[in-house]
């Protein structure tokens, strides 16, 4: 199968257009280019542990789990978060249109609203330290 390089590169343009952050090195990678990417990295956890934390939790129905998920989640961002915090949560039993609209498939599902770009958990959300690297904290 043919690999035309202007397919792989009008993906790349799709991407960038729903808001992921990606940057390209060529090989062999350059030290002060590796370094750069580090850099930029860091700077933009910095920037998210400063700006306010928007998060949205979507669940299938108010059960113990779903209880002990927030409360988990309420716990690990009062604890480790340096700013302000909003966690919504939505159960998508109660409102499937809201599922709909938020391209939800799987719950639990937690997600990185603010700041930009968007980031999405599927899963276990019960390990804080998984929780926080997942979400780019």
């Amino acid at each position: 199968m043919k690999h035309d390089i202007s397919i792989i590169f009008d993906e790349l343009k799709n991407i960038c257009e729903d808001g992921i952050k990606f940057q390209i090195l060529k090989k062999p990678i350059e030290k002060a280019d590796l370094l750069s990417v580090a850099e930029d990295t860091l700077t933009a956890k910095s920037t998210i542990r400063n700006s306010t934390l928007g998060l949205k939790l979507y669940i299938a129905g108010k059960t113990k789990k779903s209880e002990r998920i927030i409360n988990n989640l309420n716990d690990t961002f009062q604890d480790e978060w340096a700013g302000e915090y909003s966690l919504e949560v939505f159960d998508v039993l109660e409102s499937p249109d809201v599922a709909v609209r938020d391209q939800i498939i799987v719950t639990p599902t937690l997600c990185r609203i603010s700041p930009e770009p968007e980031k999405r958990i599927i899963g276990d959300l019960s390990v804080k330290r998984i929780v926080l690297q997942a979400l780019g904290i």
